[in-house]
């Protein structure tokens, strides 16, 4: 009996069924099912590693960021020093401004601090001794920077006692609330000769532009007593007579002055006005003179009126014997 057939028949029917088997893989739902998955979990991965990279970019961008401005804070940090190092190092050198320093004066240098400080900044300066630690004193927000240096008068040779610290403080922005501001001015300075008499001069260091001192007087008066004791040497019996306490204070301080000459004059209701002749002789108990500062009392002054009218009394001294230069009256009002 021969096999070869049915042997064939055999290999061709697991051809068949494999080839069916196949086709079944391909037209099968499932197939397609699976190839989607594949391709879904791909693309998922693919967005995560997107996602990943975009991280690290931004990621790397805020430190770079950071590392920038960092370093250019670093870069204004070591030119502000470095102006403030140049400013105080030229200050130090200059003779003027080393003379002003140590006199307790910063208006020279505050002019050239104006001219060398950039735009926008602030700045304060503070004079302090040696190995004071010569603090701002204030609070200032935001940075501040300082650069000190040691003022004296012998570049080559200096007591520490005798130097005086220069501290120059600068930040950036407007001048903060609670900060006094110093007052930089340059003292005034009279210059002889100008035609006025200035503050701090006087006639013995400036005798062109300033007068001599003169006195300069004031009177009070009291206790006026109407036909009191024994009437003095009036005119008429039948006058009325008045005995009153005074006192002449020299005020200025500054000078005194001699009594030449003194008047007295009448004015009654009427309208009429006498006066007293001219008399170059004091009162009884007052001196001829009085000092710079001085006070003089005169009690018992007295003056005479005829009865019937009121009267405005006035008495005026005079520094010389002519009654020209007056040096003050005063007035006793509504006498009756």
């Amino acid at each position: 009996m021969k096999l070869t057939p049915i042997k064939n028949q055999l290999e061709n029917n697991k051809q068949k069924k494999l080839f069916e088997n196949t086709v079944f893989s391909v037209n099968h739902p499932s197939y397609w099912f699976g190839l989607n998955s594949e391709r879904r979990m791909n693309k998922k991965a693919m967005l995560r590693i997107l996602e990943a990279f975009i991280g690290i970019m931004l990621i790397l961008s805020v430190v770079l960021i950071l590392m920038y401005q960092q370093r250019n804070d670093f870069s204004n940090q070591d030119e502000i020093a470095r102006l403030q190092r140049d400013i105080l190092n030229f200050i130090s050198k200059d003779d003027a401004l080393r003379g002003q320093i140590l006199s307790n004066q910063l208006y020279g240098t505050d002019e050239k601090v104006k001219l060398l400080l950039p735009y926008g900044y602030q700045y304060y300066l503070k004079l302090c001794n040696y190995n004071d630690i010569c603090s701002l004193g204030c609070y200032v927000k935001g940075e501040v920077y300082s650069y000190e240096t040691l003022i004296v008068a012998n570049l080559t040779y200096y007591v520490p006692e005798q130097a005086k610290k220069l501290k120059l403080f600068m930040w950036y922005g407007a001048w903060p609330d609670g900060c006094a501001r110093s007052n930089y001015t340059a003292p005034f300075m009279a210059v002889c000769g100008n035609g006025k008499c200035e503050v701090g001069e006087s006639f013995a260091s400036c005798p062109i532009d300033c007068l001599a001192p003169h006195a300069v007087l004031s009177l009070t008066w009291g206790n006026l007593r109407k036909n009191f004791g024994t009437q003095p040497s009036c005119n008429h019996l039948s006058d009325d007579w008045y005995y009153y306490d005074m006192s002449i204070t020299e005020t200025s301080g500054q000078a005194g002055t001699v009594f030449g000459s003194r008047t007295r004059c009448y004015l009654n209701s009427l309208g009429t006005t006498t006066c007293d002749p001219l008399k170059t002789t004091m009162p009884s108990g007052m001196p001829s003179s009085i000092s710079a500062g001085q006070t003089v009392t005169v009690n018992d002054r007295w003056f005479c009126v005829v009865p019937g009218y009121t009267y405005n009394v006035t008495e005026a001294f005079y520094n010389d014997s002519s009654g020209a230069n007056m040096l003050f009256n005063y007035t006793i009002a509504n006498v009756d």
